[in-house]
């Protein structure tokens, strides 16, 4: 069958191909045995109508349509795979009948658009520097330590002081009237844990058990409650158990015992483990950070019409992945939705503008590859293979036999479109 492609300006592309007239004629020959076999006309058994019968009763017109139809899914994967076509929805066929016998068939593929990049080199988006320092890892010991903390119950009349943990009842109201959530009872709030509001937890610093007071406080006014951000407020307070935290001390056998952090022998090899840990999850949010100023950057230089169909395709694969996740809790989706008191609805919604941009991003990686002549060879998509394939001890050909080798290759090269981009600043 010989082949044709045409890029047409409305980010779609038409592929054609010519059947031969056999091909065409056995085809046809399928579609009609097919329609008989499923017919039932009066006069006539179920799947014994004859030939001539179905000719008449779907015409010329309506056999070839359903030789183009059956003849249609293998010319056209056969066709995306020529030309290397990823269409991101369903194309339409049209056919043509020739007088020799042959059966044109047109398909019109929807295909991503193509990002036009403005300026996207040496943008001065400046990468943020890492720095952890003995305080913060200091910090972070004593957030451990308190997971073994001994609880250590304050002597009658003692008052509460920074780092104890201080059971309360709390009644909170703005301008006199209580609010939603502002009450509870048998509270457990550590002084000095900055859990509350600011003011809250300072103001139980000197309580005893048995003693009520009041505090007040205001809510910041990046408060997530919108209505009562900024506002102040009284917590009418009433104090019960006290107890004094009193952390491990830190050694060497306290940092043995970390079983979070295993196979540590020392509070200094502790220490350094920890550091490392920060810093790697700092650089990588700093990463994050960067990475995004960058698309924003580019994004205002660009200009891309980005088709519904494609957004709505990547809110399908964030849910994908949300219920992957939600399943390695031991939750159901439909259960996590109605945790968060949302529906499906509400959820691709939300998730609409964070597949907007996840599909920006890969349009502006395809543009600077095109732009870079950048490409993946067969022998570095075998290599990536043969490396992963090693580490999930599985055999190549079987790794191979489980993924998309196409989207693999795809992959990497959007990995080496991010390079090159973070290279050009």
């Amino acid at each position: 069958m010989s082949t044709q492609f045409t890029k047409n300006d409305n980010n779609t592309v038409t592929l054609t191909t010519v059947v031969d007239a056999e091909a065409t004629a056995k085809a046809e020959k399928k579609a009609i045995n097919k329609a008989a076999a499923h017919m039932n006309l009066k006069g006539f058994r179920k799947g014994k109508v004859p030939t001539q019968v179905v000719k008449k009763y779907f015409g010329a017109d309506g056999i070839t349509s359903m030789a183009a139809e059956e003849l249609s899914q293998a010319a056209l994967n056969s066709m995306l795979d020529e030309y290397d076509v990823e269409p991101i929805d369903r194309p339409t066929l049209d056919f043509k009948k020739n007088e020799d016998g042959t059966l044109e068939l047109i398909f019109i593929v929807p295909v991503a658009p193509e990002a036009k990049l403005g300026e996207w080199k040496n943008l001065g988006i400046e990468k943020k520097t890492v720095e952890i320092s003995d305080e913060d890892v200091e910090n972070a010991v004593k957030s451990i330590a308190k997971k073994d903390a001994e609880m250590v119950a304050a002597e009658d009349g003692e008052e509460a002081k920074e780092g104890d943990s201080v059971e309360i009842d709390f009644v909170g109201t703005v301008d006199g009237e209580a609010f939603p959530g502002g009450t509870a009872n048998n509270v457990s709030v550590v002084i000095g844990n900055h859990e509350f509001i600011p003011g809250f937890e300072e103001g139980l610093v000197g309580m005893k058990s048995g003693e009520s007071k009041d505090i007040e406080v205001t809510f910041p006014e990046d408060y997530q409650a919108a209505e009562l951000a900024g506002k102040k407020a009284v917590f009418h307070v009433t104090a019960h158990d006290i107890y004094h935290v009193v952390l491990p001390e830190l050694n060497d056998d306290f940092a043995k015992n970390q079983k979070d952090i295993p196979n540590m022998e020392s509070m200094d090899q502790l220490r350094e483990t920890i550091k490392t840990n920060m810093t790697n999850n700092a650089q990588a949010q700093a990463d994050d950070e960067y990475m995004t100023a960058l698309f924003a950057a580019i994004r205002g230089n660009a200009e891309v019409d980005i088709p519904e169909v494609m957004i709505n395709d990547e809110v399908d694969a964030l849910i994908r992945e949300l219920n992957d996740n939600m399943r390695q809790s031991g939750l159901t989706l439909d259960q996590y939705l109605k945790f968060i008191g949302q529906t499906v609805d509400n959820l691709r919604e939300n998730l609409k503008g964070e597949a907007e941009t996840r599909v920006f991003n890969t349009l502006v990686l395809e543009a600077i590859a095109k732009a870079e002549n950048l490409s993946v060879s067969d022998e570095e998509l075998d290599k990536e293979i043969a490396e992963y394939a090693e580490k999930a001890n599985m055999p190549v050909e079987t790794l191979k036999s489980r993924v998309d080798l196409k989207k693999w290759k795809h992959t990497l090269l959007l990995d080496k479109a991010t390079e090159a981009m973070v290279d050009a600043q």
